[in-house]
């Protein structure tokens, strides 16, 4: 039973919060892309500190467990999601 209410999306050294709006069963979920800002107390080049913003109209996506234990959006190729209590984002200051 999936008892995790976010799934962050890692791509590279990056990190994107998504928050789980459906089981559909063990290995499918659907979720919705949330927006972040900086918290007033946020250093983008050590200590990064965000405010989470659910976004009812953003688009719904699919991903599903693959054999390997990685949740990932069916298609994709690269970037996988990871589940979570709590959102989390995170924006690598070398790119």
């Amino acid at each position: 039973m999936i008892t995790a209410k976010y799934a962050n999306y890692y791509i590279g050294s990056d990190a994107y919060p998504y928050e789980i709006v459906r089981v559909v069963s063990d290995k499918t979920l659907e979720v919705r892309r949330m927006d972040f800002v900086a918290a007033e107390d946020s250093n983008y080049y050590g200590n990064q500190k965000y405010n989470y913003i659910s976004m009812p109209d953003a688009e719904v996506v699919r991903i599903r467990k693959r054999k390997n234990g990685r949740w990932m959006e069916q298609g994709a190729k690269c970037g996988r999601f990871g589940l979570a209590d709590e959102p989390h984002a995170y924006r690598d200051p070398s790119f």
